[in-house]
């Protein structure tokens, strides 16, 4: 085995089938381990604990989890060992493509493998005993609360698989700290948390994160200037000649792409990390060979690697008011959360207001639940559930046969039914909880009738 066969496996790009993907995102889920990565080569060495060789082939798919070698096998010793343990279970000569082949194969039959035996011992017990007897990651046992996985780990709350896929990307960046180029997009609606998981990214990474916004992108000169006192002002060194400004190691955080126009966009591009200067209108150059360019928008960013927001759920929603607003039960929290319409942002300006509203009441109350009600009656025009009146005659449409997808123009509103279970989304498809519907609907008659909410 030689060192051309691992550079090259370093810079292959794995791709699991659609099940695969689900196993790994399921298993790294149950298990609380910080990255996918863990699992996977969990899998491959659990698989290679069998004698027989496997007939089963798993057709890789673009919708699987796709993963570079480097990151797939880890550092240059374990990657070695799992290799030299995949050549002699195969007890055959293997040319670099059978290599490979096999890799993948391994990766998807060790999580089917994995998945079988969590059915007899319980989940973290089971793998924290894989990671100990086969010392595959150094890192769980040498990293704490103060390694950049626990940091990014714990920083945010909710969007799991969007986690994952963020610590798996961070462990490619620690582990080739001088040679990443990444060129990343978040896309969710407003007030969805994406500017707090950059900048809790970049601070995980110990990574200063630069916020660009539409308005500095009026033209070369005004970007170009206003880089740098975002530079100086986080008290950042960076290179300048007169034709050419070199930027150092940081993420360049552009916020809300979706406002942008198409020449704005263009110039939003050319910060885009690369190992050769990019050169800009004007006559100036710009060096950024060693950086992230992290890109949010409510629409798809068809020139980078995208990850998708997932609609919350009401106990996320509590978390992220409990974490940002000092004040309140969890059961106002939970009141609260509905009233936000499951928004991150919006939630936490609700329980603001709820605060001040019974702080302002002719006779000040404690924040209680009996003072959400009658914000929701009076103030805010919901019922308990956080519907408005123009909610229930959207599922009063729903329930009579109106796609979803249709009638639901918002991604918000979409994402509000879904936190709220009218909704769910299998396999692409949008498909409706009818019962839950019509519970609710029967609720607001009887409301309607004797005028209790």
């Amino acid at each position: 085995m030689n060192g051309q066969l691992l550079e090259e496996i370093n810079t292959t790009m794995f791709t699991s089938s659609k099940q695969g993907k689900e196993l790994v995102t399921e298993l790294t889920r149950k298990s609380g381990f910080s990255s996918e990565n863990i699992i996977s080569r969990l899998a491959i060495s659990r698989s290679l604990q069998e004698d027989i060789d496997f007939k089963h082939e798993y057709a890789s798919d673009p919708r699987g989890k796709q993963i570079r070698g480097k990151t797939l096998l880890g550092k240059k010793e374990t990657a070695l060992v799992l290799l030299a343990m995949l050549i002699v279970n195969s007890g055959e000569s293997l040319e670099n493509e059978e290599i490979k082949q096999k890799i993948r194969l391994h990766w998807e039959r060790g999580l089917r493998l994995l998945k079988q035996d969590s059915k007899e011992k319980e989940m973290k017990t089971l793998f924290l005993q894989y990671a100990k007897e086969a010392a595959l990651n150094s890192d769980l046992v040498q990293t704490g609360l103060g390694s950049p996985q626990a940091k990014l780990k714990e920083s945010f709350v909710g969007q799991q698989v969007l986690k994952n896929e963020l610590l798996s990307k961070q462990e490619e960046i620690i582990e080739d700290q001088e040679g990443f180029s990444e060129v990343l997009s978040l896309i969710g609606g407003e007030g969805t948390g994406k500017t707090h998981i950059i900048n809790e990214f970049g601070n995980a990474l110990g990574l200063e994160v630069i916020v660009l916004e539409k308005d500095d992108f009026k033209n070369t000169t005004t970007l170009l200037t206003n880089v740098k006192s975002k530079l100086q002002q986080k008290g950042v060194l960076f290179e300048e000649s007169t034709k050419t400004l070199s930027l150092p190691k940081v993420i360049l955080s552009i916020e809300n792409m979706n406002t942008f126009t198409t020449k704005e966009v263009e110039l939003v591009k050319q910060l885009k990390p690369m190992k050769t200067s990019t050169m800009l209108s004007g006559g100036s150059k710009l060096t950024f060979k060693n950086g992230v360019l992290f890109v949010s928008s409510t629409e798809a960013v068809d020139w980078a690697q995208m990850y998708y927001f997932e609609p919350y759920s009401r106990s996320e929603i509590t978390q992220i008011i409990r974490r940002n607003v000092q004040g309140g039960t969890e059961e106002v929290r939970k009141f609260i959360a509905l009233s936000g319409r499951l928004n991150p942002k919006l939630s936490i300006e609700k329980m603001k207001e709820a605060i001040a509203y019974a702080k302002n009441l002719e006779t000040p109350k404690p924040l209680s639940e009996a003072v959400i009600f009658e914000l929701m009656d009076d103030v805010w025009g919901t019922n308990k559930v956080g519907l408005s009146k123009a909610d229930i005659e959207l599922l009063k449409q729903i329930e009579n046969g109106a796609l979803p997808s249709v009638i639901l123009e918002d991604e918000a509103d979409m994402n509000f039914f879904i936190g709220q279970r009218f909704l769910t989304v299998q396999a692409g498809n949008v498909e409706v909880a009818y019962e839950r519907i019509r519970r609710i609907l029967e609720a607001e008659k009887l409301k309607d009738s004797d005028g209790d909410n």
